[in-house]
């Protein structure tokens, strides 16, 4: 894992904030973001588990929170978990036991995450071989999940640290701009408008649209979208925890702001002046992850496309200024397939990321309709 420069974690772009010290909550944030570490070759411990199969899935259970619109916090913290979880368990886990590990991870998630998380009923049923051993197992599992994770269940994700970017991005956007690359130093002491998701800060609302101006919103709103999609496209490649979660998501907003506009004179030395000033990171020291999450980034603009990307799905019984903030679900296998076809052209890109039979999709018959997608 890529780490952190000795004096990053003073540099602390946050505002005065209300309702805690900025700063304080920077370092906070930073000494989670190197507690929390993964390492991306676990599977050398778990032998029979293959990468394609972790990326078979998390492709389920995402289409499992999409069905039962839980939000994407609570997707990026069962990732988290399971990743975390196969890091540091001393036992071998084996392929038979791996859809336990994820269902019971997106379990754990979607209570820590959601205000109605979805009954551990509801989640065994989409389980293959179905039976109320199901919903034993995974209570069973998750003591000792919590367990191996020391407890620890309430990191800083990729997803946390966009929203905080963006944030500030949108509230020194136009300034920063204007003054030519310099942020106005009044936004830096005066605005109070910086929130969290509630795992981060249970205090706060995670509804920016509430905080910010009509510009700002439709600013954060739009490259939110863009480059959390990028974000949950990225996690399925598990070299993606070659770099922490704060470098991801810094690295994700500098391709989608440099593509946006990339018409534009001196376009990406004022993107890469931006990234900066929101996350502490010169560009210099996201070079690496830059430059690996490159065909990911294409992938989406190409494949996916600016419209569909920013596009906001309404969900009924959610409110609407909450929906940008529920996960979606896009053919992540296929854009996955592309994008390693591009990083390594010369190499062959296993052509059964989509055909594997250790897991499969809940069947529309089996989602609770009540929780299903409007």
């Amino acid at each position: 894992m890529a780490d952190l420069p000795a004096d990053q974690a003073s540099k602390s772009p946050m505002p005065r904030l209300t309702w805690a010290n900025g700063n304080d909550l920077w370092q906070i944030m930073r000494g989670k973001d190197a507690q929390f570490a993964h390492d991306h070759l676990y599977l050398r411990r778990h032998l029979g588990i293959e990468q394609q199969m972790r990326a078979v899935l998390l492709d389920w259970l995402a289409e499992i929170a999409y069905a039962y619109r839980l939000h994407r916090e609570t997707l990026h913290l069962a990732v988290e978990y399971l990743d975390r979880f196969m890091s540091e368990c001393k036992q071998e886990m084996k392929v038979d036991r791996l859809q336990l590990i994820g269902m019971t991870s997106l379990f754990l998630a979607a209570k820590v995450e959601e205000i109605y998380p979805p009954k551990l009923k509801e989640l065994a049923s989409h389980m293959e071989n179905y039976s109320n051993n199901n919903e034993e197992a995974i209570s069973q599992f998750e003591l000792f999940m919590l367990k191996t994770l020391s407890w620890q269940i309430s990191p800083v994700t990729s997803n946390t640290w966009l929203m905080t970017y963006l944030q500030i991005a949108a509230i020194n956007y136009h300034a920063f701009l204007s003054g030519g690359g310099q942020l106005a130093e009044r936004h830096r002491e005066h605005n109070t408008h910086i929130v969290m998701p509630l795992n981060v800060y249970k205090n706060c609302s995670s509804n920016p649209s509430q905080l910010i101006s009509g510009k700002q919103q439709e600013f954060y709103m739009k490259n939110y979208m863009k480059c959390i999609t990028l974000l949950d496209l990225c996690l399925f490649d598990m070299d993606s925890m070659r770099f922490r979660y704060s470098m991801l998501a810094a690295s994700a907003m500098y391709h989608m702001l440099a593509k946006a506009s990339a018409c534009a004179q001196n376009a990406a030395g004022l993107v890469a002046g931006l990234v900066q000033m929101c996350s502490g990171y010169a560009i210099g020291e996201l070079d690496a992850c830059v430059r690996w999450m490159a065909p990911y980034a294409d992938v989406c603009m190409e494949v996916l496309g600016d419209d569909k990307m920013t596009a906001v799905k309404q969900f009924s019984g959610v409110d609407a200024d909450d929906a940008h903030n529920i996960q979606l679900y896009y053919p992540n296998l296929d854009l996955l397939k592309e994008a390693q076809i591009r990083k390594t052209p010369s190499k062959f890109c296993p052509n059964n990321l989509t055909n594997s039979n250790i897991l499969t999709p809940p069947e529309s018959n089996r989602k609770n309709h009540q929780s299903g997608v409007a």
